[in-house]
């Protein structure tokens, strides 16, 4: 996602702010402080498009209507799954704790669903006990 954004030359609204409106309105340099806020803004909008259009129909749903702004979105997305190697594993023992099997999917697929959760956790180097498993 950061090299699409740069690529598309508007990663840059996640880090900076939005520039200040000029008091004059007339001059050539208030015309052109006026084209960077449009330029900015476009470019915001843009922005947090992209990062929704990335995610999967549920991510989209559950961070949408979180914010419009999207330097949290892209903040909140980042807490949640780029963080450091522990958080990794505690969110792939809550994906293994949390998971519910459903009565509308075919119980073996759910069962591969469960066994990718408990692989990730082996793949981690972290041990599950026997009767826990």
């Amino acid at each position: 996602m950061v090299l699409l954004l740069k690529q598309l030359k508007i990663y840059y609204v996640l880090s900076d702010i939005c520039p200040a409106t000029p008091a004059e309105t007339m001059s050539d340099a208030a015309k052109k402080a006026l084209e960077k806020i449009q330029k900015w803004k476009d470019d915001f909008y843009l922005c947090r498009h992209h990062i929704l259009n990335s995610l999967t129909d549920a991510l989209y749903n559950q961070f949408k209507k979180k914010t419009n702004n999207a330097k949290d979105l892209w903040e909140g997305i980042r807490t949640v799954y780029v963080t450091d190697e522990t958080s990794t594993k505690k969110f792939q023992v809550s994906n293994y704790i949390d998971y519910v099997m459903v009565d509308s999917k075919p119980i073996l697929e759910q069962v591969q669903e469960f066994q990718v959760f408990a692989d990730s956790i082996i793949s981690a180097r972290m041990k599950i006990d026997a009767i826990f498993m």
